[in-house]
């Protein structure tokens, strides 16, 4: 875990591993490695880098236009790269808006499960108010998935995750 206030270098570190397979669920990993800095400093973790972004179509209320899939299409991903060769550092980025991807899938279970209408609702209240079982959800889906990469042999797993602002 590699875990520190905004733009302080977490995803240039964790980008210079060997062999980057990045999972970036909110763009800030692939704009590091865009970068000039990067591309001058370390050149060769940018020729086998490989990336894939994982963002929610949103709606005019900033709301998921459909039923969210980015949790899971990163869960698909990590999948295929646990089972790459080539690929020896599965990095996330970030923990913080993929729980946000989790908590929405959580939503989605949840009212299939009849425990919660918060995904049902959003469109007549145009916003999310989570529930009690939104959040068990959302923390089953982020329990499940650390528990799966704990499990993977031969590889770097790392997981970039934000200190929370106290000033918001």
């Amino acid at each position: 875990l590699i875990f520190g206030t905004g733009k302080v270098g977490k995803t240039a570190l964790a980008l210079t591993f060997p062999d980057v397979a990045l999972l970036d669920y909110d763009g800030e990993g692939v704009k590091c490695a865009n970068s000039a800095y990067f591309k001058k400093n370390f050149p060769a973790q940018r020729e086998t880098f490989r990336f894939k972004t994982f963002e929610e179509n949103l709606n005019d209320y900033g709301l998921p236009a459909a039923a969210p899939q980015a949790f899971w299409d990163g869960i698909k991903w990590i999948n295929a790269v646990i089972k790459d060769p080539t690929r020896k550092t599965i990095v996330i980025d970030s923990l913080t808006t993929m729980s946000r991807a989790a908590a929405l899938a959580g939503m989605v279970v949840a009212g299939r499960g009849k425990r919660s209408q918060t995904w049902s609702k959003k469109d007549i209240d145009h916003m999310l108010l989570m529930t009690q079982a939104d959040f068990g959800a959302e923390m089953e889906a982020i329990e499940q998935l650390l528990d799966q990469l704990t499990r993977v042999r031969g590889k770097n797993v790392l997981i970039v995750a934000h200190e929370r602002d106290e000033k918001t």
